[in-house]
Formats: C-alpha cells, structure tokens, sequence
C-alpha cells in the first residue's frame, strides 16, 4: 500500500467513505493509545478542506461502534486566521460547523484569543499550548496541503520555516489572506509523537510526488520525523496519481 522507498506511510483510498472509514480509524487507534498511556489525547488540527473530512471521519468511526471518549480530548489548530472566532475565516468556526453540534462530542476546544494583539495572542497560545501537551509534544497534529506545497500557515520560502527556536509563532504577512494568523511551526509539529496529512486531488498530486521523491523544496516536505507514529498521508486516486509505486 504504498511506495517502499518512502519514508512516509501511505494511505490511498478509493473514495469518500473509504477516506472516512480509514482517517477514523487512525484517528480513534491514536487516540485511545494515548488516553491509555497518559490520560488525554491533545490534538492539533488544520483548516481549509480539513474539518469536513475531520468530523466525518469521526462520525464515521462513532456510527461503526467505536468509542472515541471524546472528553478526554483537548483540540487546538495548527493554524488560525487572527479573527474573530466567529468569522467565516474562522478555522475553529468551520471546525465547530462541521461537527454540526455532534451529540457525542465532548471534547475541549482550545482556540486563539483574537481580543489580543497578534503577537501577544500568539504568545498567550503558545503556553496554552505548553500547558497541556505531554513532554512537549502533541499526540497527533493533522495537516493539509495547499496548492503550493504550505502546510499550517508555513508558506515557500517564509523564514519562519529556518527559525528553530519558536513553536507557536505570529505571521503577519501570510500570502493567502486573511494576512495576520498564528501558527504552529516545524520545531513543534515534528516533534508530534504522530502527523497526519490529508491531500485530496489531482491538484496535489505533483507536490505528493515531490515530496516522496525526497524534494525538500516544500514546507510540507520538511515535516519529518521519528517517533514510533510517523507521518501518515491520506490521499485519492488522484492525488496519488504520480507515485510509481502506489496501489
């Protein structure tokens, strides 16, 4: 299932419930290994396409049977706009609308405070953040990938992605708007004890094949690394269209 000469463990489902069924079930088993080992599971998830496909995998895994004990969760975002919560280019507003008020969510949400400054936002964050994560890291961070090969809100060629001292970091200058946003960086999400993409579509396929070639040339290519989870990817017919050796 996949290109051996990969670091990276692939997952290509067929369609949209194979995705759902597969994602859930990842999802559930890292979850409750690590519930079993300290208590909580601490989550960081993404925008963009990433909350539809994150709560219907959950739904999926709870409409099979499975327990997800979703108020030992704590969930924060990989990345978010410097907005109000409630705004359409809100990631935790998208986030909640996609779960559509789930009975049987339970989990605590940890968004960004956008009353503060960018700056002091991103700094008020990042000790929520170290607050509650285990030795320093995340037990999961879920990630998608643009166009262009960002990921979070690490862009091409941004010098946030040379910058190995800051774990949550303010950006100003995003190239896609909204401009102000505040995101986890490299540092702390290879650090994660598992990492999970999910990229959809022929329009990913060439960044998916650079990135198992080797390329470090994109940001989600430098999302690498060692713990026992590893760096899964969930991706489509078409977006695996370019592995030579995927099935």
């Amino acid at each position: 299932m996949g290109a051996p000469s990969s670091p990276y463990r692939w997952s290509i489902t067929s369609n949209s419930d194979d995705l759902n069924e597969r994602l859930g079930r990842y999802i559930f088993d890292v979850s409750q290994s690590s519930i079993e080992h300290h208590g909580r599971f601490v989550l960081a998830t993404s925008g963009g396409s990433l909350p539809k496909s994150f709560a219907s995998a959950l739904a999926r895994a709870v409409s099979s049977g499975l327990n997800l004990r979703t108020e030992c969760w704590h969930v924060f975002y990989a990345d978010e706009r410097h907005v109000a919560l409630d705004s359409a280019d809100s990631n935790h507003a998208a986030t909640l609308l996609a779960l559509g008020g789930a009975p049987w969510w339970r989990a605590t949400m940890h968004p960004i405070d956008p009353s503060l400054p960018l700056d002091a936002c991103a700094d008020a964050y990042s000790g929520e953040v170290l607050e509650h994560v285990i030795d320093g890291a995340f037990d999961l961070v879920l990630l998608g990938m643009g166009p262009d090969g960002h990921t979070a809100s690490l862009f091409p060629g941004h010098p946030l992605l040379a910058d190995p001292t800051l774990r949550v970091a303010p950006i100003s200058d995003s190239p896609k708007p909204p401009p102000s946003r505040v995101t986890l960086t490299l540092p702390l999400i290879n650090a994660s004890r598992a990492v999970a993409f999910v990229a959809l579509g022929e329009g990913k396929a060439a960044q998916v094949a650079s990135i198992a070639a080797g390329s470090t040339d994109l940001p989600s290519a430098l999302v690498r690394q060692s713990s026992p989870g590893g760096v899964t990817w969930f991706l489509d017919p078409p977006s695996a269209s370019l592995l030579p050796s995927a099935k």
